[in-house]
């Protein structure tokens, strides 16, 4: 879906103008947006406020994406998913030179097309079953809306690169769903293998991880080793100083790749045409004559052939992506 701009006069104003981007979507659908948002950003020559989930907005600030914003679950911008939204509501947007609203709320579209000149609406992501990169279905909308100039946005400078690779491995066995884990028996083991090859290795747990927590630590993984409630922006902080990374389909291997991070992602039910993280690294899934089903069916089944790749084929890739880096 794309809204051609929506254009009206506007007082100009000595204000630094304003491009006002909207995602209600999870970690991994707006990093993976990111490049072509701050495209579109330097080709407007806007800077940009964020309306998306909380710990997010302040992921954004910390990356210098985002110079402030909302948390959608903020009671403020509920008026704006009506049919008559309120002056209070719609003053919300005031000062917003255009917008680009990842979504299709008919009603939050009107009410942007009230108060911004430039409205740009785009699916967040392609249909399910339609097996097309994410990232490049973003750009080709934002190519056709005029917001980029090319399909292969630049990945935006945000610190990755200028730092020394001096931090351990990370191991993030965490996903949105748990349909999408390799066993944390595999990661911990793969924890051991570097451990015997003189490598640093460490867990990163995100605030929804408790129960990996628990059954790291009864796989026999040291406290010490376990990272646990991190904050978004104490995690981008450490991916940026990772000497490589490790995780499942996750918003978090997204973020890894997004830092620069060496790393090895394992697929099992959701399909990496369709997600696999841009960067520097492998992206493996065990071999099976079935199409990925994560976005298709509501369960996987009862064995998941997907998920079984072997711990060896993940060590073999991850010696590779550090040699290589």
């Amino acid at each position: 879906m794309f809204c051609s701009s929506f254009v009206r006069p506007l007082e100009k104003s000595s204000q630094n103008k304003r491009l006002l981007v909207v995602h209600q979507g999870a970690l991994g659908d707006i990093v993976t947006a990111l490049p072509c948002i701050a495209a579109a950003k330097s080709s407007l020559g806007l800077d940009a406020d964020f309306w998306c989930q909380a710990p997010y907005l302040a992921l954004l600030k910390k990356m210098g994406i985002a110079q402030s914003g909302l948390g959608v679950e903020s009671g403020a911008i509920a008026g704006l998913f009506s049919k008559t939204p309120s002056q209070r509501a719609l003053g919300l947007l005031s000062g917003c030179d255009a917008a680009i609203y990842f979504g299709n709320s008919p009603e939050l579209i009107e009410s942007l097309k009230m108060a911004i000149p430039k409205v740009y609406c785009l699916e967040p992501r392609p249909a399910p079953g339609q097996r097309v990169r994410v990232g490049k279905a973003l750009a080709r909308q934002m190519l056709r809306a005029g917001l980029i100039k090319d399909l292969s946005p630049p990945s935006p400078e945000l610190g990755a690169g200028r730092r020394l690779r001096s931090g351990p491995i990370l191991l993030h066995p965490g996903a949105g769903s748990p349909r999408k884990c390799w066993p944390a028996a595999k990661f911990a083991a793969i924890c051991k293998k570097a451990a015997s090859a003189g490598l640093k290795a460490a867990f990163v747990l995100g605030p929804a991880d408790h129960r990996l927590q628990k059954e790291l630590l009864n796989l026999g993984v040291s406290s010490a080793d376990i990272h646990a409630g991190l904050s978004l922006e104490n995690l981008w902080e450490t991916l940026l100083a990772c000497r490589a990374f490790v995780g499942n389909d996750s918003g978090v291997t997204h973020l890894a790749a997004l830092a620069d991070a060496p790393f090895v992602a394992v697929f099992g039910p959701s399909d990496p045409l369709r997600w696999a993280p841009a960067g520097r690294g492998r992206v493996l899934r065990a071999g099976t004559d079935c199409l990925p089903c994560f976005e298709l069916e509501g369960k996987n089944c009862q064995k998941p052939v997907c998920l079984e790749t072997e711990v060896e084929t993940v060590w073999q890739a991850l010696q590779e992506v550090i040699a290589i880096a």
